[in-house]
């Protein structure tokens, strides 16, 4: 493979250069309705949405509102191994809220920290938003967050590619 292949053209360079100045002081505001990440939820179609979205807006920086039903938390035993702890919090989220498994592992962030003596699962719908799309079009994703201001802002006037 030539270095000419992978040198970024001009055009997406300064396409890039646009973007990013253009919401360097007021990012974009995008809004993750819960309907799009429930078990039923079309993830290729999604994903495929974002692209475009990823697309039409090279360069330019976002903030993701989550609305809360998409996050979800376990505190599990401290006793446990680091993996085991987060298969321990998969098997209840499974159990109790009906969460496809292969799903939530495929397209959800897994994070977990140890907190006086136990740990705190959490999980949110991130790995479309963290993809190769964004990396591609040069998408700069400033937060992934959900506070009641943001939730407010986000469902009156943000884009949404759900």
């Amino acid at each position: 493979m030539s270095l000419a292949v992978l040198a970024p053209t001009p055009g997406r360079w300064s396409a890039r250069l646009q973007g990013r100045m253009r919401t360097l002081f007021k990012p974009r505001q995008l809004y993750l309705a819960a309907d799009a990440w429930s078990a039923q939820g079309e993830w290729r179609k999604e994903a495929e949405s974002f692209e475009a979205w990823c697309v039409a807006h090279v360069g330019e920086r976002c903030v993701v509102g989550l609305s809360s039903q998409c996050l979800l938390h376990a505190v599990v035993s401290g006793e446990l191994g680091e993996q085991e702890a987060v298969d321990q919090a998969v098997q209840q989220w499974a159990h109790y809220l009906d969460v496809d498994v292969a799903a939530l592992e495929a397209h959800w962030l897994l994070r977990r920290v140890k907190v006086a003596g136990q740990y705190l699962i959490s999980a949110a719908p991130g790995r479309e938003v963290s993809s190769p799309g964004c990396r591609r079009w040069g998408i700069a994703v400033c937060s992934l967050t959900m506070p009641p201001s943001l939730w407010r802002r986000c469902r009156q006037g943000s884009e949404s590619w759900w």
